[in-house]
């Protein structure tokens, strides 16, 4: 027997996360509600449902009971049948405006510590644990690199390990097949095109707020999944063979047109790990140019 669907939306649109924003296709036939945030982990609201119009109006600090009050009351108290379509009609309009506005004026009214800056970097370079076994340079994380970035008060977004989330944390894969293999084949290849429209989109959305997102730090050159090649210092399209997941976010900006400098950390060789610090300590200090989104 087919399940009876409360609220059918169609098959297209968007699921949002209510905590962190990200936001990804929606699947048809899968509830947006049981499906969990690629980079928090909570659940996801589809867009235009009843709980999504809800989360919106408390991100609104509750627009809708104000205006609904003002509906249903006349100055005496009663109720006022007649205001309700005025009352539903000026939700509607404030509902779609308002919080943009807000989020639109966020970084210059907000008075707080924030730097405004950041960079994108891949799951390893903060956490060494999430490497294939024999591959980890340290027990944690890459400290002259966490170090150099907080110092500069720049902040650091992860992005998801494509290797541990496209082939599960062992790695899995046909024998005799490559890791590069694995993931150039059909599903895991789908799923970095996934993470690398999520790692854009979240990107654009800093763009758009104006936030500066330094680069996108990648891995070594042999990474399968994050190496990055490039000509020269930090170019925003990448050449050669790079990593599968790399290669995909790439072309998600370049799709976009937006630009953003790549870069590796290659700490598998000290000389070049040496290299690629001073690179980024010399765009941590150039002063702040206008990226477009």
């Amino acid at each position: 027997m087919p399940v009876e669907r409360k609220h059918e939306m169609g098959a297209g649109g968007d699921c949002i996360c209510p905590k962190c924003e990200t936001r990804i296709a929606h699947e048809q036939g899968v509830l947006c509600q049981e499906t969990h945030c690629p980079s928090c982990g909570a659940k996801m609201l589809r867009e235009g449902s009843e709980h999504y119009r809800r989360w919106k109006n408390k991100q609104s600090g509750g627009t809708e009971r104000l205006i609904f009050d003002t509906g249903r009351s006349s100055a005496r108290g009663a109720r006022n049948p007649e205001a309700r379509p005025m009352a539903r009609s000026t939700l509607s309009l404030v509902s779609r405006l308002l919080p943009r506005r807000l989020r639109g004026l966020a970084p210059t009214v907000v008075a707080d510590d924030r730097g405004g800056r950041m960079v994108f970097l891949i799951e390893c370079l903060l956490n060494q644990n999430a490497r294939d076994r024999g591959a980890a340079r340290s027990p944690a994380a890459e400290r002259e690199l966490v170090d150099l970035l907080l110092d500069a008060g720049v902040g650091l977004v992860q992005m998801p390990c494509p290797e541990t989330y496209c082939l599960g944390f062992e790695r899995k894969r046909a024998p005799g097949q490559s890791l590069r293999q694995a993931l150039e084949a059909e599903q895991p290849a789908a799923c970095c095109r996934h993470l690398a429209t999520i790692a854009a989109r979240r990107i654009q959305t800093y763009l758009e707020q104006g936030y500066e997102v330094i680069a996108i730090l990648g891995g070594n050159v042999q990474s399968p999944g994050c190496a990055v090649h490039i000509d020269g210092g930090g170019g925003t399209r990448l050449t050669g063979r790079p990593g599968v997941f790399m290669q995909a976010l790439s072309d998600e900006l370049a799709r976009h047109d937006t630009h953003i400098p790549f870069h590796r950390i290659r700490d598998a060789d000290p000389d070049l790990l040496r290299r690629d610090i001073q690179w980024l300590r010399e765009q941590l200090g150039r002063d702040r140019k206008p990226q477009q989104v």
